[in-house]
Parts: C-alpha cells; sequence; structure tokens
C-alpha cells in the first residue's frame, strides 16, 4: 500500500495515500469521534479510547481504514500497524509533556504492540470475511468511518 505524509495542526501523520484528498479538515484532532478501543473486557484494558487524557482517535481512525485497503498479507497487516505506532507517537510527541510525554510513549509501544500480536486474529477474520476493495471508496466499511468523520466521497457512477 502507497502512504504519504500529511502535515495535520503541525503533526505528521502517516496514511493511505487516498485518504490524504479525503482528509476532514474541518476536524480538529482533538475532537475526532473514538475510533479507538476493543470493544469492551481485557480488549478495551488493552487498546484504550485515550492515552493517560490524550485521545488517539485520528491514529485509530486512519489504522481503522488501513486495516481495510492494505493487502491480506502478513506485510500488509505490519505496515498498517507500523503506521498506526508512528501516528500514535507523532500525536503524543506534539501534544504531551515531561513526564506524561515518556508515560504515554511506552502506552503506545505497548497499544502497539496488543494490535501487532493479538490483532491478527481479527485482522484474518476481517480479511476472511469482506476481503480488500480494488477502489477503498467501493468499501462500505471505509465508507462509514468517512461519514463518521463528516466525509462522504461522491460514488462513481456504475
Amino acid at each position: 500500500m502507497e502512504t504519504k505524509a500529511l502535515n495535520v495542526e503541525g503533526i505528521e501523520l502517516v496514511m493511505p495515500v487516498f485518504l490524504v484528498q479525503w482528509w476532514p479538515h474541518q476536524l480538529p484532532l482533538d475532537r475526532f469521534p473514538s475510533f479507538c478501543g476493543a470493544g469492551g473486557g481485557l480488549g478495551d484494558a488493552l487498546v484504550p479510547e485515550n492515552c493517560y487524557g490524550l485521545p488517539l482517535s485520528p491514529a485509530c481512525f486512519v489504522h481503522d481504514i488501513s486495516w481495510r485497503v492494505v493487502e491480506a498479507t502478513w506485510a500488509g497487516f505490519h505496515q498498517g500497524n507500523s503506521m498506526f505506532l508512528h501516528n500514535n507517537l507523532a500525536i503524543i510527541n506534539a501534544r504531551s509533556r515531561f513526564p506524561l510525554k515518556q508515560l504515554r510513549a511506552y502506552r503506545a509501544v505497548t497499544y502497539f504492540n496488543a494490535v501487532d500480536t493479538i490483532g491478527a486474529k481479527y485482522f484474518w477474520d476481517d480479511k476472511w470475511q469482506f476481503g480488500t476493495y480494488e477502489d477503498p471508496l467501493e468499501d462500505p466499511i471505509v465508507l462509514e468511518k468517512l461519514a463518521r468523520v463528516g466525509v462522504e466521497p461522491l460514488r462513481r457512477a456504475a
């Protein structure tokens, strides 16, 4: 998957290249709806909604979309997760001060390790159930994520 860095509020976020065009610039990073968390229980403890009070939803948003658009390979899985770690650390570095910066960075690495190990089951289940669309804007899950941040790309005429 081809990626590109986008400067958002002074933070370099890495994302699938197609998402740069559809980034919700009207939405401040600290006002993103939640895209984080594993849905409850132990999973939610490992994959928190925020990191010691700092919302990481933009990184989770990019990660959710990345998992949908990467190819169904281990390389694709790890590429999406590596972007996730990069984006979490970029937000933490820009929005934190000592000692929270160090605590949050440690938590982000723990978060990444959980996603990069336990998350494999969910990645492969998702790929098995939904596959990968050639055009990301034909993927109903990608479109749902974009709609949640107020972006609704025009669908191509059939």
